[in-house]
């Protein structure tokens, strides 16, 4: 997956999945890497008298995937090493430490509170408020404003506050008079150390000039979704507004993908199951909308009905006695679950590559060159995956060619089902079979000399999917991948929505071998809610040299290589494997 491989995994052991990823190459010269920002980890915290902590600190590219930079620490309060160990003093107090680059073009803060343990703290402010929150006033117009503290709990504290304002002055008192220029300006109440503000946006009107005329704050497209067949064709019409909410006329311009759209905003879906978009825009491109639109393949009959293989509800966390192994003592929540009592829980401390009891689940099946699996799934509100362009790893199948407790980025063949969030969780499946790259041809195209080869990447493209080809540490990983065109699991609420109960459907099918040779028939698929998002049937999976292998194994094993972003979790409920798709 270029920066989301599935093989990032270095081997399991019986209780933990260690894994490790790396960025490649994608067979050209990238270009220059560049510091765009500077990170620290955690970004507060609260120690007592002479504790110490370790801050981090990780540069980011433009696109948000990990640099290395050199950074420089300094300290309030305390001292810190160049390894960012942080020893508090003796004084308490709110004090802060930076790392930044050398050049001091570059930098980040944290927040440190230190109290004495021998004594309980004394009230602080956590924040800070601005009352009202916003006004509309004439030229020469006067309002009074006033700030309140707020403790971490919400109790109400009194905290001294500076006042500045634009567009006009503002007393030591908060009382604002407005300037002599209609616009857009700000009042900002400050504490007088300036680590807590808040703002209230000022409108100021000219009451003695002639009102300007309308102009459109957005434009919004009708209808906002829609499930259409292939070829279907389906009238979207556009709206502006002004910022009153009052409708007004705005040329727009249209465009798509998965189909065409016309000048009048007719859609026709293209040849293509899976989501799409609509997006109508002002002339000026200021302004812009988008309908959602899934295209359901209405000619490729679905897989054939399977047979049941497995089936879990993780009402209890007796996982063992019910065929799992690995990690026999996994997390079960009876707060969170689709149905039942119970649902598999997990969690991801802020840093953490593997949930809080997450190493591997894993179950044996029987072998088959098939395999369907559904599982219903809920993610947290604040859940934002890796924050990079690859990663999590969530659930896998291998074959009968590993062992019992194989790591799967380092097998004869892997296929993973999981997302990669990126303002929205895209639906994404891929391939490895790093076992069988022929190292001593890497990134030599074997396809017509030999089926002794891997057929995932390293040795050749067999199908018209790109492969990935890459080095962790010594060892050669490769990687096959396939994502839907659009997010499925949404931020907000509403459909899709990541904090909801959601079904997710994938099936994979090995290609046929004739003649000793690798068919690239095989097949991929992907349905979110019921909607098929990912749809290939021309896929190698493997070559002619395993006539014999067959999926045995399924494995649970959420892994985030560049640390959890965020305290974050996941829940997983009423799973099934099949041979095909079941009731």
């Amino acid at each position: 997956m270029l920066l989301t491989s599935p093989a990032r995994w270095p081997l399991l052991t019986a209780a933990t999945l260690i894994v490790a990823c790396t960025a490649k190459s994608a067979g050209f010269d990238p270009p220059p890497q560049t510091v765009a920002d500077v990170r620290m980890s955690p970004d507060s915290i609260a120690l007592v008298l002479g504790d110490s902590a370790a801050f981090t600190a990780q540069g980011h590219q433009e696109d948000g995937s990990p640099i290395a930079v050199t950074l420089a620490w300094s300290a309030t309060g305390g001292t810190v090493s160049a390894s960012g160990r942080y020893h508090a003093g003796n004084t308490p107090g709110v004090y802060r430490i930076m790392a930044s680059t050398t050049d001091l073009a570059l930098a980040d803060t944290s927040i440190v509170t230190i109290t004495d343990s021998s004594s309980p703290p004394p009230p602080t402010a956590a924040s800070v408020q601005v009352t009202p929150g916003g006004a509309t006033l004439a030229i020469g117009a006067v309002a009074a404003f006033s700030a309140q503290g707020y403790q971490a709990n919400g109790t109400p504290i009194a905290v001294p506050v500076v006042w500045n304002a634009t567009g006009g002055s503002i007393s030591t008192t908060g009382q604002y008079h407005a300037g002599a220029s209609a616009g857009s300006y700000r009042v900002i109440a400050s504490t007088t150390n300036h680590l807590l503000a808040d703002t209230s946006i000022i409108a100021i009107t000219d009451t003695t000039s002639p009102p300007p005329p309308p102009t459109v704050a957005r434009v919004q497209v009708t209808p906002g979704s829609a499930t259409m067949a292939m070829g279907a064709i389906a009238m979207l019409t556009a709206q502006g507004y002004q910022a009153n909410g009052s409708p007004i006329a705005v040329p727009v311009v249209w465009s798509a993908t998965g189909g065409t759209v016309s000048s009048g905003g007719q859609y026709q879906a293209g040849a293509t199951a899976g989501a799409y978009r609509v997006v109508v825009s002002t002339t000026d491109l200021l302004l812009a909308d988008t309908a959602l639109i899934t295209i359901t393949d209405t000619a490729t009959p679905p897989p054939p009905v399977g047979t049941v293989l497995l089936t879990e509800a993780f009402e209890d966390a007796s996982v063992a006695g019910r065929g799992w192994y690995d990690n026999v003592n996994p997390a079960i929540s009876t707060v969170e679950h689709h149905g039942g009592s119970g649902a598999l829980q997990m969690a991801f401390a802020a840093g953490g590559t593997v949930a809080v009891k997450g190493g591997a689940v894993r179950h044996k099946f029987a072998a088959t060159d098939r395999v369907y699996l559904r599982y219903w799934v809920k993610y947290s509100a604040n859940w934002v995956g890796s924050g990079v362009n690859y990663h999590p790893h969530e659930f896998h199948f291998v074959t009968n060619l590993d062992n019992d407790y194989v790591g799967p980025s380092a097998t004869h063949l892997t296929a993973y089902v999981e997302h990669v969030y990126q303002n929205g969780g895209i639906p994404s499946l891929s391939l490895t079979d790093a076992s069988n790259i022929d190292v001593r041809k890497v990134n030599v195209d074997l396809t017509h000399q030999t089926e002794i080869r891997s057929a995932n990447g390293c040795n050749g493209n067999g199908d018209r999917y790109p492969t990935d080809c890459y080095q962790l540490g010594t060892a050669w990983r490769n990687e096959k991948l396939w994502r839907a065109s659009a997010p499925s699991f949404t931020p907000g609420p509403g459909p899709g929505y990541k904090n909801a109960w959601h079904q997710v459907e994938a099936y994979f099918q090995l290609n046929s071998i004739q003649g000793g040779v690798g068919v690239a028939d095989g097949i991929t698929q992907y349905w979110f809610d019921g909607q098929l998002v990912i749809d290939h049937h021309d896929v190698l999976l493997r070559t002619g040299q395993y006539p014999s292998m067959q999926f045995t194994q399924f494995l649970i094993a959420p892994y985030i290589g560049v640390g959890s972003p965020v305290a974050q979790t996941m829940w997983v409920d009423d799973l099934v494997i099949a041979t095909g798709p079941v009731p």
